[in-house]
Parts: C-alpha cells; structure tokens; sequence
C-alpha cells in the first residue's frame, strides 16, 4: 500500500514536472503608445520578428512576447512616418524599456518633410517609460539617433 502511494506521488510529481518545462517561457511584451501629433515608425530591435512598424497619431503597437527578439531591456527609436515607407531623422527614448513595459511619446514632431533633417524637428516630443508594475522610470526628452536601423 505505501508503495502503490509513493508511486502515484512520483508519477505526478513527474507529471507536474514535465508539464512545468514543457510550458512557453513568459513572454516579454513591451509596448509603444503615440500621443504625439503625427505617424512614427517605431522600432525595438533588430530582427526579424522584432518591433518595427508604422504607428498612427493616438495609436500603439506592442511587441507580442511569443516573438523571439520581444526581450525588454530595449531602446524604443522612432521617426516621422511621411507616408509610402518615408521617414527622415530618427529619434531614441533614452532609458529601455523593460520586459512587459511600456512607452508613451508625447508632444509634436515637424510635418513638413523638407525640414525633417534638422536636430529639433522633434524638440517637443518627451517620452515616459513604465516597469511592468506601472512605476514610471523615465520622464523627459528623446535624442537624436544617427544609425540607421533601431538603437541596440
């Protein structure tokens, strides 16, 4: 009888064991809200299935932690989005975001694509960066990026 209970204990014990290393590894969202006045293309990280896309004035996008390359622990850069896959002078939130974070752009951003180049054509966006529990890690303005693909 202690037998047949101490084999039942370690075969769930096993069970429960298998089911633990089988189960996906916790993702690491983060996202990105736009508040400012105008289109930016965002992006996380460079990679295939990293954050890198077009969001609209009042709109988000959020790096789904199912993808590889969604880590936290990132630089968010951004540039104005001119339409047709257009963009000049990019632009980096200074602090990372952290895994299940979040961003907020705030402020106005040049529209007119001639003056795009200059150093100030987004003086007047500030970003906050949240942890995962909603406490706010950064609070203040962007820098100009010159690289040409999202800051690592």
């Amino acid at each position: 009888m202690i037998l047949k209970r101490s084999a039942i204990i370690m075969l769930a014990l096993g069970v429960a064991l298998a089911a633990a290393l089988a189960a996906p590894t916790l993702a690491r969202a983060y996202c990105v809200y736009n508040h400012t006045n105008t289109g930016l293309y965002v992006c996380g990280e460079n990679c295939l299935r990293c954050l890198q896309t077009n969001v609209p004035a009042g709109g988000k996008a959020c790096c789904p932690g199912d993808d590889k390359g969604c880590r936290g622990q990132t630089y968010i850069t951004f540039s104005v989005d001119y339409g047709n896959r257009t963009s000049c002078n990019s632009f980096y939130v200074p602090k990372e975001v952290d895994a299940h974070g979040w961003v907020s752009l705030f402020g106005s951003c040049r529209k007119d694509w001639k003056k795009c180049d200059q150093s100030d054509a987004c003086a007047g966006v500030t970003a906050k960066v949240y942890d995962k529990k909603g406490n706010v890690t950064y609070e203040g303005g962007v820098r100009q990026y010159a690289g040409d693909d999202c800051k690592q």
